[in-house]
């Protein structure tokens, strides 16, 4: 059976892990800049490249990321999933609210797939994906659950309304039940706290920044780096590289 795993940037560690014939690491980050448009996305998925801030502005296609498997003989640059003759399509998306937005935009990509639907399998992990060691990835018990109509419709959703230009329909989510998708409403959560607050325009990371500094905490090290005090799960050293060439880290609307 050949198998592929599509998983975040932050899951790279599984093309070591032995689970699949192949990853494909997503490279899109939609927490932070303006969102690329839908045909731009559905172009990089069937073979176009794409171009981001964070890649110092060089174009690359997906297959670009996806190393060699010399046990399955797949190619490097080819088109996508369903031309590889692919028999199950796993999801590996962490908690991590940009790892939820990748889960949902690939899974409302997949749900006008016509082989979609028995193929695909959603892996429920319920832990941090980057930095996690290769050992834990290869042989840490992942619940799997089949992808229904019902969940390709729930993610269509929740892709809609974050793509909305005003946040109502991300409050709306909050009321609604996800059973296959239990970390959406908490990314949700944390991606609305980061709207700018009516009291002081801040949202919830640039204020937790200024709390830390006014307590002395100046350090660029200990503030950003990964399990430093600013403990943001929202955004990366991208967004904060974004930020500091003027651009507001937030898809504020």
């Amino acid at each position: 059976m050949k198998r592929v795993i599509l998983t975040s940037s932050s899951g790279v560690g599984l093309t070591f892990a032995d689970r699949a014939d192949m990853v494909v690491p997503l490279i899109f980050r939609f927490v932070s800049g303006p969102l690329p448009t839908s045909h731009h996305l559905e172009q990089y998925l069937t073979g176009g490249s794409f171009r981001g801030s964070f890649l110092g502005e060089r174009e690359v296609r997906w297959s670009d990321l996806v190393a060699r498997s010399p046990q399955s003989g797949l190619a490097h640059k080819v088109w996508f999933c369903k031309a590889y003759g692919v028999e199950e399509i796993e999801l590996w998306f962490d908690p991590s609210p940009s790892n939820q937005l990748q889960l949902i935009w690939i899974l409302d990509y997949l749900r006008s797939e016509s082989y979609a639907a028995e193929r695909t399998r959603l892996r429920i992990v319920d832990f941090d994906l980057l930095g996690a060691h290769s050992a834990r990835l290869r042989d840490h018990t992942i619940r799997q659950l089949d992808v229904t109509e019902f969940d390709f419709e729930a993610a269509r959703i929740a892709w809609e309304a974050y793509r909305s230009s005003t946040p109502e329909l991300c409050f709306g989510l909050l009321g609604q039940d996800f059973p296959a998708l239990p970390f959406l409403k908490p990314a949700t959560e944390e991606l609305l706290a980061e709207l700018p607050s009516p009291i002081t325009g801040l949202g919830a990371t640039e204020a937790r920044l200024l709390g830390l500094i006014a307590n002395g905490h100046n350090r660029t090290k200990e503030l950003f780096e990964p399990d430093g005090l600013l403990e943001t799960r929202v955004f990366d050293q991208w967004s904060w590289a974004r930020c500091s060439k003027g651009s507001r880290p937030a898809r504020c609307r």
